[in-house]
């Protein structure tokens, strides 16, 4: 392997760097809030939104379909502004109860703007299937930048010249 990207792998193992770095900013905050980590939250919570089907259920209303929920992650990390993107389930009160669950997520705090997510519910074989992702809307990122050393034996060393 040769030395520039030895030392790539570094700094981005290690976090090395000014804001814009893969690791961490200077507050000690991970910069972005991934994809991964907001859907394992999900599913940790998923009980949570199995209980308004299972309230739907108990009052008589058998449902199937899904409902498509919007919510927004505040830097500090809380969900608000949930709102129905979609709906199939045909029962307001279930749809309520979605957007009361979504909206006491609480996710870590992270240092981007916030951040608009989207989650399908979906509810076959009376009961909450664990959908595999979620949508995120699109947002800038930051991307690493290396400076080379100004000395060019040094330079062509690193790149392997």
């Amino acid at each position: 392997m040769n030395l520039f990207f030895l030392v790539l792998e570094l700094v981005i193992s290690q976090g090395l760097g000014t804001r814009g770095s893969v690791a961490t900013d200077a507050a000690g905050l991970d910069l972005y809030l991934e994809t991964p980590e907001i859907h394992a939250l999900m599913m940790e919570q998923l009980e949570r939104f199995e209980a308004c089907y299972a309230d739907a259920t108990a009052a008589g209303q058998v449902t199937v379909g899904e409902v498509f929920v919007n919510f927004t992650i505040a830097p500090n990390g809380k969900a608000q502004g949930a709102s129905i993107h979609a709906s199939k389930s045909g029962l307001k009160e279930l749809d309520d109860c979605l957007l009361d669950q979504a909206n006491t997520l609480e996710f870590r705090a992270h240092d981007e703007e916030p951040l608009q997510v989207g989650y399908p519910f979906v509810y076959m074989d009376a009961v909450l299937q664990p959908y595999p992702m979620i949508f995120i809307e699109e947002r800038p990122m930051e991307l690493l930048w290396l400076r080379l050393p100004p000395d060019p034996a040094l330079h062509q060393a690193l790149l392997g010249n």
